[in-house]
């Protein structure tokens, strides 16, 4: 599959995807596209980030730290 990911048939509990580290240096709003899929009515999506004046954990995103644009 594209992007080096790979098909996987199985069902199985939600588990956490590979880290993908990206680096913001500068407040502000940038787009974010997900390529998500549901198999059998599971259906579980959460994005977490390290805050940046935070403890060094990772933490859900709040809803606010999004936007929509309509049309896109």
């Amino acid at each position: 599959m594209a992007n080096g990911s790979s098909y996987d048939p199985d069902v199985h509990s939600d588990r956490f995807s590979d880290l993908i580290p990206v680096e913001i240096t500068a407040p502000g709003w940038y787009p974010l596209h997900l390529l998500y899929f549901e198999k059998q009515v599971t259906s579980t999506l959460e994005l977490y980030w390290l805050k940046p004046d935070g403890d060094g954990q990772l933490d859900f995103v709040p809803e606010e730290a999004f936007a929509h644009l309509p049309g896109q």
